[in-house]
């Protein structure tokens, strides 16, 4: 995954899009 995703993920734990 790319930064933008993980932070994006990480900032919205609501939002599990990659959750490995």
């Amino acid at each position: 995954m790319t930064p933008t995703e993980f932070v994006y993920t990480y900032e919205s734990p609501a939002v599990p899009e990659n959750v490995d």
